[in-house]
C-alpha cells in the first residue's frame, strides 16, 4: 500500500527534478532531454512501468464491502479481506470511508464517489 507519506515524499522529489532538468544545456536534442527526464522520474518512483507507478501514486485504490448483506454490522474489504465490526448503523454512519488496513477508499458497488 502506498501511504500518504509516500505520496508526499515522491511528489517532493518529482518537483525537485524540474530544477535539475531545466539546468541541462541546450546542446542536447529534445529526445535526449526527454530520455533524461524519464530516467530521472524512474529513479524517483522505482522499477517497473513508470506511468503505472505514477498512476498508483496519484489514484487511491478502491474497495467495497463484501460482507454478507444481511449482516449489517460487519465490513469486509474486497481488496485485502480486513474484517471490521461496525459499532452501529452502516458504513456511512460509522464514517468508514477508507479500509482501516489497506487504505483503499470504500465505495458502494466499487464505483468512485467524486
Amino acid at each position: 500500500m502506498i501511504s500518504d507519506e509516500n505520496r508526499r515524499e515522491v511528489a517532493l522529489r518529482l518537483r525537485g527534478l524540474d530544477e535539475r532538468i531545466d539546468g541541462v544545456p541546450l546542446l542536447c536534442t529534445k529526445q535526449e532531454h526527454d530520455a533524461m527526464a524519464l530516467c530521472a522520474i524512474r529513479a524517483v518512483v522505482g522499477k517497473g512501468d513508470v506511468f503505472h507507478l505514477l498512476a498508483d501514486f496519484i489514484d487511491r485504490p478502491i474497495c467495497k464491502n463484501i460482507a454478507d448483506p444481511y449482516d449489517g454490522g460487519l465490513f469486509v474489504c474486497s481488496k485485502c479481506g480486513e474484517r471490521w465490526e461496525l459499532t452501529c448503523g452502516n458504513l456511512a454512519d460509522n464514517r468508514l470511508c477508507f479500509c482501516p488496513r489497506c487504505g483503499a477508499e470504500v465505495v458502494p458497488h466499487a464505483e468512485r464517489c467524486d
